[in-house]
């Protein structure tokens, strides 16, 4: 009895691990390698929402923390608990943004990064937005399409964000007023991204001041959907002559607007400079270049290693290229020829040389003839790591061994032959970690072998075998919904400890046990199993240690009953149960505290009715109900109209309420009565003990006892005693107060 109130006592003080979140928004974890999981990332996603005066303001509830701190050894101080990024972006509601907007309270926390995108028309950026501690370590700042007004003193208000290493400006103006002053703009900036704007002649000129305080910026220049507008052919404007530092660019989708309609005079206006007096050459440090969808059909003859010696990834997908050289670049390791009618015996490759990836996706004339096997084998001589999807031959393809020439052990392997008419897959080397087979024709797939495998996805098929190996310990993804699939082969002997999605929607799985009983990655976040024959969602099936787990859609099963403490998932946002016949919903089956999408029917109307005609043992309306009125904040968008028969639950809420209180109580009660009365008794019990047979080390100090005249022979040798002691008192009657002769004479 002792042991188990101890054990509920512990059990009562256990931590939950969970997120705060204000009740407006969801949260959704994100990915993160960290493999203590001290410390949480999630995004706070406020996008579309409206907030009471124009504030978003949240104080934690005690319960949702987690107190676990991280100590760093270098500055002893204590991190924040919590790495959130916040997106108030297409906000229904915010007409400015100060330093005040943001209070978020009653927990440690550490902002990575911020989107204030597509505000309306009269929205306000204000001059000291920034200006608070909270935003002192933000990295990422997302303003695009944000401030159609410009801010006043524009150049002053990135200055507090010392950290900031991403700056979107895409879609405004901002660009012309914000960026020209040095020092306004943290050092640490490594990123510039200007989508969706209209440039002139002048902006990238020699003499435009317009980007003084980002040109040292050392990442990537985003220039992506740009119009640039060159009435006139200026020579000069060399944009690696304005951002000396820049390792990468992307001028994918840019248009231009000019005299000539010449695609390759215009890049090597942007992209060609001259050299200097010093016979430096701006540009040379390019290590990325994206030019994709640019109705490219050649590269420009000074488009040479020469110019851009340290070039490792170019991508120029979505392009008319047919044939193409790409020999001469020595340090290229990263190719994307992706929807190009690029014939592959034309493509020059620079030889000896393993690329770490080449995307030749949508690159096969449909109903061409070719050998897949043999293309594959070709393509595994110069990479590990190959996307050739949707290229559909003429013929069914299968796939039974690709013999590998190279030695790749060890290195990533990824293979994407998505949409290839394939009817069946099966290859002997086993390290393969990334594997997209989907839309295909297989009906079994067997990769026992495959132990490294981190992604899969074998969606949409016909599948009613899927074989996992049983040493597989890195899976992250997988997906294979819309086949046949009853179950998985090994899936629930896994350990399943570093999943982050699984979509097995639309196959005929009919019980959660068979997949689901090793189920303990604390980094999954999805899972979506609709459209299937699932009938019982057993007890503890999505329990509390799945920390992360913010979406589950278990709609349009056949799902009727629900068992006690089901979903405990502390973080769990959205829940759709929609078109499952629920009939019996077990006490405390769902824990509704942080859901914020909460879906049982998909008919709102019904819902009302239902509302309205249901009988007060309705479990699960009574349940929904309850949660609308107290959590369900962004389910108004659903009209359900609770109104007539509210207050009839709500009642029942509050009587529930005071018996979970009172339960509450009385548990405690009971448990520190008990320990008192255990300690009590072992108190008297030792008390009883100790008066039957004491100890003999006490015996020095007790000097007299009271005697057992019932029982005289067992108190002889203390009689002795006694009497040995009083004739060792001796009296002296020559001192005091016997003697008294040396006393004065006392007068009476």
């Amino acid at each position: 009895m002792f042991i188990t109130s101890i054990f509920i006592l512990l059990s009562s003080l256990t931590i939950i691990h969970s997120f705060p979140c204000p009740p407006e928004c969801i949260c959704k974890p994100t990915d993160i390698d960290n493999v203590d999981f001290t410390r949480m990332a999630y995004l706070i996603n406020c996008s579309n929402i409206f907030l009471n005066n124009q504030q978003l303001i949240y104080e934690a509830q005690q319960w949702s923390i987690n107190e676990d701190k991280i100590i760093d050894d270098d500055s002893n101080d204590l991190e924040n608990d919590y790495i959130i990024s916040i997106d108030l972006s297409n906000s229904l509601s915010l007409k400015q943004f100060t330093n005040k907007t943001i209070q978020l309270t009653k927990f440690s926390y550490s902002i990575q990064s911020l989107s204030l995108s597509n505000q309306g028309k009269n929205f306000i950026l204000n001059s000291n937005a920034f200006y608070s501690s909270i935003y002192e370590n933000v990295k990422i700042l997302n303003l695009s399409s944000c401030c159609k007004q410009i801010p006043n003193d524009c150049q002053e208000i990135f200055r507090p964000l010392k950290n900031l290493q991403v700056l979107d400006l895409s879609g405004s103006d901002m660009y012309k007023t914000c960026l020209n002053t040095p020092d306004t703009i943290s050092s640490k900036l490594h990123d510039l991204i200007l989508r969706n704007n209209i440039y002139d002649t002048n902006t990238f000129s020699h003499s435009s001041q317009l980007f003084d305080g980002v040109r040292t910026i050392t990442g990537k220049l985003d220039l992506q959907n740009s119009r640039f507008q060159f009435n006139t052919q200026v020579n000069g404007n060399c944009l690696f002559d304005l951002f000396q530092q820049i390792t990468s660019l992307d001028l994918s989708s840019v248009q231009f607007e000019s005299i000539s309609n010449n695609i390759t005079t215009h890049l090597t206006h942007l992209l060609k400079c001259k050299q200097q007096s010093d016979d430096t050459l701006h540009g040379r440090q390019l290590v990325n270049l994206y030019l994709r969808q640019l109705k490219l059909e050649y590269l420009p003859s000074w488009f040479t290693n020469d110019f851009f010696p340290l070039l490792n990834r170019l991508d120029l997908s979505y392009n008319n290229f047919h044939h193409i050289a790409l020999n001469d670049f020595r340090n290229l390791h990263h190719i994307s020829l992706a929807y190009n009618p690029i014939d592959f015996s034309k493509t020059v490759w620079r030889s000896n040389t393993i690329y770490e990836s080449i995307n030749l996706r949508a690159t096969t004339t449909r109903n061409r003839t070719f050998n897949l096997s043999q293309r594959l084998k070709n393509l595994f001589k110069l990479t590990t790591n190959i996307d050739y999807s949707e290229n559909e031959g003429k013929f069914p393809m299968n796939i039974t061994n690709i013999p590998l020439t190279a030695d790749f052990d060890g290195m990533y392997i990824s293979l994407n032959i998505s949409r290839t008419n394939l009817y069946s897959f099966k290859i002997d080397f086993d390290d393969i970690r990334h594997l997209d087979i989907s839309f295909n024709y297989l009906t079994e797939l067997d990769l026992d072998k495959q132990m490294k495998l981190n992604y899969l996805d074998c969606s949409h098929q016909y599948l009613n075998k899927l074989i996992l190996s049983k040493s597989l310990l890195d899976l992250k993804v997988l997906k294979c919904s819309k086949n046949s699939l009853k179950t998985i082969e090994n899936f629930s002997l896994l350990k399943n400890e570093q999943l982050r999605l699984i979509d097995l929607s639309n196959n005929i799985i009919d019980a959660l046990e068979s997949l689901f009983t090793n189920l303990t990655s604390r980094y999954l976040h999805t899972i979506n199993l609709k459209l299937n024959l699932i009938q019982i969602i057993p007890s503890y099936i999505f329990h509390s240690k799945l920390t992360s787990l913010y979406e589950i859609n278990l709609s349009w099963n056949r799902i009727d009953t629900i068992k006690q403490n089901a979903f405990q998932s502390p973080n769990l946002q959205i829940l759709d149960l929609t078109g499952n016949p629920l009939k019996i919903i077990e006490p405390n089956a769902i824990l509704t505290t942080s859901l914020r999408l909460f879906y049982i029917s998909n008919d709102t109307q019904q819902l009302t009715d239902r509302c309205i005609q249901t009988k007060p043992n309705d479990n699960l309306l009574y349940m929904y109900v309850n949660w609308f009125e107290q959590n369900g904040t962004l389910m108004t968008k659903n009209q359900v109209k609770f109104d007539k028969c509210l207050t009839r639950y709500i009642n029942s809420t509050k009587k529930d309420s005071i018996v979970k209180q009172t339960k509450h109580f009385l548990r405690h009660y009971i448990i520190y009565e008990t320990i008192g009365l255990i300690l009590i008794g072992i108190f008297f019990v030792g008390m009883y003990y100790y008066r039957k047979n004491p100890p003999a080390f006490f015996t020095r100090f007790q000097r007299y006892k009271k005697l057992d005249r019932n029982r005289p022979g067992q108190n002889a040798d203390e009689i002795d005693e006694y009497q040995r002691e009083e004739d060792e008192i001796v009296m002296n009657l020559d001192e005091p107060p016997f003697k008294t002769s040396n006393r004065g004479h006392t007068k009476v």
